[in-house]
């Protein structure tokens, strides 16, 4: 079986304790909403990974909290090659960082839309029960790290 390996960022805004939003982004191919990932190049680490992702598909710039990474756990997909149907063992890596630049510009070429939404509202958004796992670790992450 197939691994792929996907590094992301999960990017929030602080402007005061109650005032924590998240950004999220929608696949031009699909209504399906996630956090900014993508797959590893060979000269990459997973951070730089994770920051040229998040900067390609919205032009943000962050600042690393700390390097707290939540693994998504691993499913299982299905993926065309050269005319067969192959299976992929997917992994996700997240950092959570907090975001410095407020304009969101969107890669065309991958990304529909995107949405900036309260912490309270993100999960209801996200379109993946493993991501939205995933947020529920963050949102305690996120919490404990800037207040």
């Amino acid at each position: 079986m197939k691994k792929e390996y996907s590094y992301g960022i999960i990017p929030f805004y602080k402007n005061t304790k109650w005032d924590i939003q998240v950004l999220l982004v929608q696949n031009k191919w699909s209504w399906h909403r996630w956090f900014p990932k993508w797959h590893q190049e060979k000269w990459e680490d997973p951070i730089h990974t994770a920051i040229r992702e998040l900067y390609e598909e919205t032009w943000l710039e962050t600042k690393n909290i700390h390097n707290k990474i939540i693994k998504e756990k691993i499913y299982i997909d299905h993926s065309k090659e050269k005319d067969e149907w192959v299976l992929i063992e997917k992994h996700c890596w997240y950092f959570i960082w907090e975001v410095i630049s407020k304009k969101v510009k969107k890669q065309k070429n991958e990304i529909s839309n995107f949405i900036r939404l309260f912490i309270d509202k993100v999960e209801n958004k996200i379109t993946y029960d493993s991501s939205k796992k995933v947020f529920q670790k963050a949102i305690q992450i996120i919490l404990n790290s800037v207040f």
